[in-house]
């Protein structure tokens, strides 16, 4: 079984009361990370999806239902890094601001993708679904080693 990675702007997480409860329980002021940014778009989400080098995405879109799934091109099929990316609550505007999660995949390409949406939109926490430590990705994140210091139970 593998986590799942909500992903919410650090400008928006007090509209979310599991978000702030979450920060609030690991001692983490949510208001020093804070930008005013907000919650991603499906069309920004795609531009930086479509902009990963050595990935190709695959997007499932319908009223109701927005996922983009992510894979390397190269390497054995079975061995490359993948993860799905599932927009929440979408009604079939992709202009909209949402929040976003990471249904299970590839830790290190899942920091990528975030750290990458970070540059256009700012500074994102992502709270995995064990309830373990959120994790604060700004631009300049380096995905490698993130993975290696966060703890996600």
């Amino acid at each position: 079984m593998g986590v799942a990675y909500n992903v919410i702007a650090a400008g928006a997480v007090n509209r979310y009361p599991f978000a702030v409860e979450c920060l609030k329980h690991y001692e983490i002021d949510s208001a020093s990370a804070s930008a005013s940014n907000n919650n991603p778009s499906p069309l920004e989400l795609r531009a930086v999806l479509d902009d990963l080098t050595g990935y190709a995405t695959d997007y499932q879109v319908s009223p109701g239902n927005w996922q983009a799934l992510v894979e390397a091109t190269t390497g054995l099929k079975f061995l490359r890094p993948g993860t799905l990316v599932c927009v929440v609550d979408y009604q079939g505007d992709e202009t909209k601001p949402h929040i976003f999660y990471f249904d299970k995949g590839d830790l290190k390409l899942n920091i990528l993708i975030v750290e990458r949406l970070s540059r256009l939109c700012g500074p994102f926490y992502i709270f995995p679904d064990t309830g373990a430590k959120p994790l604060l990705v700004t631009p300049g994140t380096d995905p490698t080693k993130a993975v290696k210091e966060w703890k996600i139970g």
